[in-house]
Protein backbone atom coordinates (compact mmCIF):
# COMPACT_ATOMS: atom_id res chain seq x y z
CA UNK A 1 0.00 0.00 0.00
CA UNK A 2 1.57 3.59 -0.85
CA UNK A 3 2.13 5.63 1.86
CA UNK A 4 2.95 9.26 1.28
CA UNK A 5 5.33 11.00 -0.49
CA UNK A 6 6.89 14.52 -0.06
CA UNK A 7 9.64 16.18 -1.92
CA UNK A 8 11.63 18.84 -0.44
CA UNK A 9 15.49 20.61 -0.88
CA UNK A 10 17.86 20.67 1.96
CA UNK A 11 21.16 22.15 2.99
CA UNK A 12 23.83 19.58 2.89
CA UNK A 13 24.66 20.82 6.23
CA UNK A 14 23.93 20.78 10.03
CA UNK A 15 21.10 23.43 9.64
CA UNK A 16 18.51 21.22 8.40
CA UNK A 17 14.71 20.72 10.02
CA UNK A 18 12.42 17.78 10.10
CA UNK A 19 10.07 17.36 7.86
CA UNK A 20 7.18 19.27 6.74
CA UNK A 21 4.92 19.97 4.24
CA UNK A 22 6.76 22.72 2.90
CA UNK A 23 9.39 22.84 -0.58
CA UNK A 24 12.03 25.27 -0.15
CA UNK A 25 14.42 25.41 -3.00
CA UNK A 26 18.16 24.87 -2.87
CA UNK A 27 21.35 24.10 -4.45
CA UNK A 28 22.61 20.95 -3.62
CA UNK A 29 25.53 18.60 -4.20
CA UNK A 30 24.14 16.55 -6.49
CA UNK A 31 21.24 19.00 -7.42
CA UNK A 32 18.37 16.30 -6.38
CA UNK A 33 15.68 17.13 -4.01
CA UNK A 34 14.99 15.02 -0.55
CA UNK A 35 12.13 12.96 -0.54
CA UNK A 36 9.83 11.99 2.79
CA UNK A 37 8.40 8.48 2.28
CA UNK A 38 6.22 7.46 4.73
CA UNK A 39 5.26 3.70 5.41
CA UNK A 40 3.23 2.81 8.82
CA UNK A 41 4.89 4.24 11.39
CA UNK A 42 8.42 5.07 9.79
CA UNK A 43 9.42 8.30 7.82
CA UNK A 44 12.03 7.92 5.18
CA UNK A 45 14.55 10.78 3.77
CA UNK A 46 16.32 11.00 1.22
CA UNK A 47 17.74 11.62 -2.56
CA UNK A 48 17.36 10.46 -5.46
CA UNK A 49 17.50 6.70 -4.05
CA UNK A 50 14.31 6.37 -1.96
CA UNK A 51 11.77 5.16 -4.54
CA UNK A 52 8.94 3.91 -3.57
CA UNK A 53 9.70 0.22 -4.31
CA UNK A 54 13.17 0.95 -1.53
CA UNK A 55 11.58 2.24 0.74
CA UNK A 56 9.10 -1.04 1.18
CA UNK A 57 12.50 -2.63 0.86
CA UNK A 58 13.83 -0.46 3.63
CA UNK A 59 10.35 -1.30 6.16
CA UNK A 60 10.98 -4.47 5.84
CA UNK A 61 14.77 -4.34 6.55
CA UNK A 62 14.14 -2.31 9.83
CA UNK A 63 11.99 -5.27 11.12
CA UNK A 64 15.15 -7.39 11.02
CA UNK A 65 17.81 -4.90 12.73
CA UNK A 66 18.85 -5.99 16.14
CA UNK A 67 17.99 -3.44 18.92
CA UNK A 68 20.91 -1.65 20.77
CA UNK A 69 23.36 -3.54 22.34
CA UNK A 70 25.95 -1.93 24.76
CA UNK A 71 29.49 -2.09 23.09
CA UNK A 72 32.90 -1.02 24.48
CA UNK A 73 33.51 2.21 25.69
CA UNK A 74 35.98 3.37 22.84
CA UNK A 75 33.44 1.66 19.76
CA UNK A 76 30.47 4.32 19.81
CA UNK A 77 27.01 3.67 20.68
CA UNK A 78 23.79 2.13 19.48
CA UNK A 79 23.83 -0.99 16.83
CA UNK A 80 26.07 -0.54 13.79
CA UNK A 81 26.08 -3.42 11.35
CA UNK A 82 25.96 -4.54 7.62
CA UNK A 83 22.82 -5.62 6.50
CA UNK A 84 21.60 -6.70 2.44
CA UNK A 85 18.87 -4.23 0.74
CA UNK A 86 17.37 -5.78 -1.90
CA UNK A 87 17.82 -4.37 -5.15
CA UNK A 88 20.94 -1.98 -3.64
CA UNK A 89 22.97 -4.71 -2.06
CA UNK A 90 25.48 -4.39 1.17
CA UNK A 91 24.55 -1.57 3.05
CA UNK A 92 25.83 -0.03 6.81
CA UNK A 93 22.91 0.51 9.09
CA UNK A 94 23.37 3.00 12.45
CA UNK A 95 21.17 2.80 15.28
CA UNK A 96 21.46 6.25 17.60
CA UNK A 97 21.06 5.95 20.95
CA UNK A 98 22.07 8.22 24.24
CA UNK A 99 25.13 7.21 26.23
CA UNK A 100 26.19 6.60 29.84
CA UNK A 101 22.52 7.00 32.14
CA UNK A 102 20.44 8.81 30.06
CA UNK A 103 21.20 5.25 28.06
CA UNK A 104 19.57 3.21 30.81
CA UNK A 105 16.60 6.06 30.82
CA UNK A 106 15.69 6.26 27.31
CA UNK A 107 17.74 3.70 25.46
CA UNK A 108 17.59 4.70 21.23
CA UNK A 109 14.72 7.11 22.11
CA UNK A 110 15.06 10.94 21.88
CA UNK A 111 12.81 13.97 22.26
CA UNK A 112 12.20 15.88 18.96
CA UNK A 113 13.29 18.96 19.38
CA UNK A 114 14.32 19.71 15.63
CA UNK A 115 15.72 17.12 13.12
CA UNK A 116 16.38 14.00 13.95
CA UNK A 117 20.21 12.36 14.52
CA UNK A 118 19.75 10.63 11.37
CA UNK A 119 18.97 14.18 9.14
CA UNK A 120 21.88 15.91 11.27
CA UNK A 121 24.36 13.43 9.91
CA UNK A 122 23.11 13.17 6.60
CA UNK A 123 23.71 16.67 6.12
CA UNK A 124 26.77 16.55 7.58
CA UNK A 125 28.10 13.89 5.68
CA UNK A 126 26.89 15.16 2.49
CA UNK A 127 28.84 19.02 3.36
CA UNK A 128 32.25 16.82 4.39
CA UNK A 129 31.81 14.81 1.21
CA UNK A 130 31.96 17.81 -0.64
CA UNK A 131 35.20 19.56 0.58
CA UNK A 132 37.37 16.31 -0.14
CA UNK A 133 36.97 14.52 3.45
CA UNK A 134 36.97 10.80 3.09
CA UNK A 135 33.00 9.95 4.96
CA UNK A 136 30.53 7.16 3.65
CA UNK A 137 27.74 7.85 1.45
CA UNK A 138 24.40 8.54 3.21
CA UNK A 139 21.97 6.55 1.69
CA UNK A 140 18.28 7.19 3.53
CA UNK A 141 17.19 8.03 7.00
CA UNK A 142 14.32 6.21 9.07
CA UNK A 143 12.63 7.92 11.88
CA UNK A 144 9.87 5.84 14.17
CA UNK A 145 7.72 8.15 16.41
CA UNK A 146 6.90 11.75 16.83
CA UNK A 147 7.59 13.22 19.94
CA UNK A 148 10.17 10.21 21.34
CA UNK A 149 11.72 8.85 18.53
CA UNK A 150 13.97 5.93 17.57
CA UNK A 151 16.35 6.75 14.33
CA UNK A 152 18.54 4.90 12.35
CA UNK A 153 20.66 6.06 8.93
CA UNK A 154 21.31 3.75 5.91
CA UNK A 155 24.82 4.40 4.02
CA UNK A 156 26.96 3.21 2.27
CA UNK A 157 29.50 0.22 3.46
CA UNK A 158 32.77 0.81 3.46
CA UNK A 159 33.90 -2.55 2.09
CA UNK A 160 36.35 -5.12 4.44
CA UNK A 161 36.48 -1.84 7.17
CA UNK A 162 37.09 -2.28 10.83
CA UNK A 163 37.25 0.82 13.18
CA UNK A 164 40.32 2.38 14.83
CA UNK A 165 39.66 0.37 17.93
CA UNK A 166 40.18 -2.91 15.92
CA UNK A 167 43.04 -1.73 13.94
CA UNK A 168 45.13 -0.78 16.93
CA UNK A 169 44.57 -4.10 18.47
CA UNK A 170 45.84 -5.92 15.30
CA UNK A 171 48.62 -3.72 13.39
CA UNK A 172 50.80 -1.17 15.23
CA UNK A 173 52.35 0.23 12.36
CA UNK A 174 48.78 0.37 10.34
CA UNK A 175 47.64 2.17 13.37
CA UNK A 176 50.42 4.82 12.74
CA UNK A 177 49.51 5.57 9.17
CA UNK A 178 45.50 5.52 10.02
CA UNK A 179 46.66 8.33 12.22
CA UNK A 180 48.83 10.54 9.96
CA UNK A 181 46.16 10.29 7.49
CA UNK A 182 42.71 11.22 10.61
CA UNK A 183 45.10 14.39 10.75
CA UNK A 184 45.25 15.39 7.37
CA UNK A 185 41.35 14.76 7.61
CA UNK A 186 40.58 16.97 10.65
CA UNK A 187 42.85 19.53 8.95
CA UNK A 188 40.60 19.78 6.43
CA UNK A 189 37.63 20.22 8.87
CA UNK A 190 39.62 22.66 10.58
CA UNK A 191 40.21 24.86 7.60
CA UNK A 192 36.39 23.97 6.60
CA UNK A 193 35.48 25.91 9.80
CA UNK A 194 33.74 22.50 10.99
CA UNK A 195 34.35 20.56 14.30
CA UNK A 196 34.23 17.20 14.80
CA UNK A 197 32.91 16.83 17.97
CA UNK A 198 33.08 13.42 18.63
CA UNK A 199 35.79 12.44 16.86
CA UNK A 200 36.49 8.80 18.86
CA UNK A 201 38.07 5.40 17.55
CA UNK A 202 34.66 4.21 16.61
CA UNK A 203 34.00 7.00 14.10
CA UNK A 204 36.81 6.33 12.16
CA UNK A 205 37.24 3.30 9.56
CA UNK A 206 40.12 1.64 8.07
CA UNK A 207 38.66 0.12 4.38
CA UNK A 208 40.26 -3.60 3.20
CA UNK A 209 41.83 -0.89 0.22
CA UNK A 210 43.89 0.72 3.02
CA UNK A 211 41.66 4.55 2.96
CA UNK A 212 40.95 6.25 6.14
CA UNK A 213 36.95 7.28 6.53
CA UNK A 214 35.60 9.28 9.19
CA UNK A 215 32.29 9.10 10.49
CA UNK A 216 31.22 12.75 11.31
CA UNK A 217 28.37 12.05 13.94
CA UNK A 218 25.82 14.96 14.22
Amino acid sequence: MAGQIKERMIEPSNSDTRANSDTRGDETANGAAVRDVVRGPYLLTGREMLTDEIATKIVQLMRTVPENSPKGALAGRGYTGVQDLPQVGRVFVKQYAHGGLLRKLTGGRFVCCGPSRSQLEFGMLERVRAIGVNAPKPYICVTQGSFFYQTWLIMEEIKDSKNLVLVSQDDSEALQDCMKAVAEQVLLLIKNNIFHVDLHPGNVLLSGSGSVYIVTGN
